[in-house]
């Protein structure tokens, strides 16, 4: 069921399952919003020793990730202002990332491959980027259908950037998932 507190409809403990988070692990969030939804939970599994970037294009989105990092103290989470469609924007080294959420963002921006491009290029040869986007259907709640990407396309530009799929799977009623690695 819909509830404005969970703005994803998604379960973000059954979707961290499938990313096998290990402490000490490098993580970007793509788009992470105001709310950190996944950030935070990102945060507590990969440890002190470990580092979340937390990266959008909207500096309130950041202002509020930052308030709460300040609040609750964490230290292991770093906010980026950035475009994740130009890469001159995201200070992070190449091939850096364990892990790379790109989770209900997609739908948001225009240049897919672009985005695509930039991650592979930031993962490290063992790590793994997740997708997850709203299901091309009609719905009452969520984006327009003409802004949601098919999965298909989704699977085109991975195999453009020779990436290959870990998991498909059903992310929850309005969302697919995929995992992808080098």
């Amino acid at each position: 069921m819909y509830s404005p507190h969970s703005p994803f409809m998604l379960d973000k403990n059954k979707i961290l399952e499938h990313l096998n988070l290990k402490e000490g692990m490098i993580v970007a969030d793509f788009g992470c919003g105001g709310l950190g939804y996944l950030t935070f939970p990102v945060s507590a599994r990969i440890g002190r020793n470990g580092l979340i970037y937390a990266i959008d294009i909207l500096k309130t989105n950041l202002s509020c990730i930052e308030s709460k990092i300040k609040s609750d103290r964490v230290e292991n989470i770093k906010t980026v202002l950035a475009d994740i469609e130009q890469r001159h924007t995201l200070d992070i080294a190449d091939e850096a990332l364990d892990r790379i959420l790109l989770v209900n963002t997609l739908f948001q921006i225009n240049n897919h491959n672009s985005v695509f491009e930039i991650a592979v290029r930031l993962l490290k040869p063992s790590g793994q980027i997740l997708v997850i986007d709203w299901q091309k259907k009609e719905h009452a709640f969520g984006p327009p259908s003409h802004h949601k990407i098919e999965k298909n396309n989704i699977l085109k530009l991975s195999d453009k950037h020779q990436l290959k799929i870990v998991n498909d799977f059903e992310a929850g009623a309005h969302h697919y998932g995929i995992i992808f690695s080098k």
